[in-house]
């Protein structure tokens, strides 16, 4: 249930998937994006998007934010830890 609100805030358009302008609106701050306006900065912003959208269609689905949560958690068992802990 938490994985699917997290999802419902970052999906700003509402249509259930988050795209790679919902996922960097929700990793960065505005003045963020105007520090790293630059070439290495999307390359950067784009792999981290798509070691979410697994099937490459595009967008993250809630399935797909599931299962690589669910592979950071076994891989990094202190993310999971830092993650209960801050909500």
């Amino acid at each position: 249930m938490e994985l699917f609100i997290c999802l419902m805030q970052i999906d700003s358009n509402t249509d259930g998937l988050v795209d790679f302008t919902e996922f960097v609106a929700a990793a960065l701050h505005v003045h963020q994006l105007e520090e790293h306006n630059s070439e290495k900065w999307q390359l950067r912003s784009q792999a981290a998007f798509e070691k979410f959208d697994i099937d490459r269609d595009g967008y993250i689905t809630p399935e797909e934010l599931r299962m690589v949560l669910i592979f950071l958690c076994i891989e990094y068992p202190a993310l999971l830890y830092l993650f209960f802990m801050r909500n």
